[in-house]
């Protein structure tokens, strides 16, 4: 994808994005999700759910039959949801199994202060279809329950989904997340300014109220020329969803949302 922006410039010129290439890969990919895998994926879930009482599974498939994506979880996740479900991390940054498919946990933090798992699927790719099936599905079988907050990595794909499917949760974005893409983005202000990040970290994380980040957060673009940062604005934009100033009064259970 890079030699293609390098030829044509801009991703406008070359007609798609990053994300469509990689959902393209992945739709010819699950042609590969040979019928013995499938086959023993099923035999496993449905020698599960005749032993163990509780444990609930759904595979999503094509027009053809051929599973594309499938979630699962047991009894003692169902239980715990019930109780530590208000707060809730929805992670798809994993991407460790031979079909490159995405693992999408749904995870909480129980009264021990442990992480605890609710849930698990395998998407066949990343679009707002395949992710409005998944959260649908995790609700249905979590008794039709809602979470009050849900924590996600910076996925405008998945904040469509969310929007739609849970139109009442509040969508909050992972502050750890955010700042590993900031060496990405802003790697040349790294390289060239060796303060710059002990003073972006103060900026987000010891301002206090809404006015003290707001000042930090405009002094740091000018003393460092990113006031036209094009990442920075966009981010700036959805600062509700990140920043800890916005995010006083939220309760969100000792998750890593800014930490």
């Amino acid at each position: 994808m890079s030699m293609m922006n390098k030829k044509s410039d801009s991703d406008f010129n070359i007609g798609c994005i990053g994300k469509d290439v990689e959902n393209f890969l992945r739709n010819k990919r699950k042609k590969l999700f040979a019928a013995g895998d499938a086959q023993r994926l099923y035999a496993y879930f449905f020698d599960r759910q005749c032993k163990e009482l509780g444990f609930v599974y759904s595979m999503q498939v094509d027009k053809n039959g051929c599973i594309e994506s499938c979630f699962w979880t047991d009894a003692r996740s169902r239980a715990a949801y019930q109780y530590f479900g208000d707060i809730v991390t929805f992670d798809t940054t994993y991407l460790t199994n031979i079909y490159n498919m995405p693992f999408v946990s749904f995870s909480g933090i129980n009264h021990h202060h442990q992480i605890i798992m609710f849930g698990c699927a395998l998407l066949v790719n990343e679009t707002v279809e395949s992710y409005i099936w998944l959260l649908r599905t995790w609700q249905e079988v979590m008794f039709g329950k809602a979470p009050k907050t849900l924590i996600t990595d910076d996925n405008k794909v998945m904040a469509k989904a969310i929007a739609e499917v849970l139109p009442n949760t509040a969508h909050r974005l992972c502050l750890w997340h955010i700042l590993q893409k900031c060496s990405e983005h802003l790697a040349h202000i790294y390289n060239k300014f060796p303060d710059f990040q002990k003073n972006f970290r103060h900026c987000i994380y010891e301002t206090i109220t809404i006015d003290e980040f707001e000042e930090e957060w405009t002094s740091i673009l000018v003393k460092y020329v990113l006031v036209d940062n094009t990442w920075l604005q966009n981010l700036y934009r959805r600062r509700d969803m990140w920043v800890p100033a916005y995010l006083r009064r939220t309760f969100c259970a000792g998750h890593d949302c800014w930490s």
